[in-house]
């Protein structure tokens, strides 16, 4: 299994200080966008956990 936090520059260097890096990979949430990481990394059959409060189903 492999997990993702997306961050924008605002949080690059505070996520990489707080973000447990044996658990979570810090990614960019601009270039490239969350939707690359996923087609990359989920296969048929995979869960994706999202906030629905700030995402889509749709998205």
């Amino acid at each position: 299994h492999e997990a993702a936090v997306f961050v924008d520059g605002r949080y690059t260097l505070q996520a990489a200080k707080q973000v447990d890096a044996k658990a979570w990979a810090v990614e960019s949430l601009i270039d490239p966008p969350p939707e690359s990481w996923v087609a990359a990394h989920l296969k048929a059959g995979d869960r994706l956990g999202f906030d629905p409060w700030l995402h889509t189903f749709a998205a």
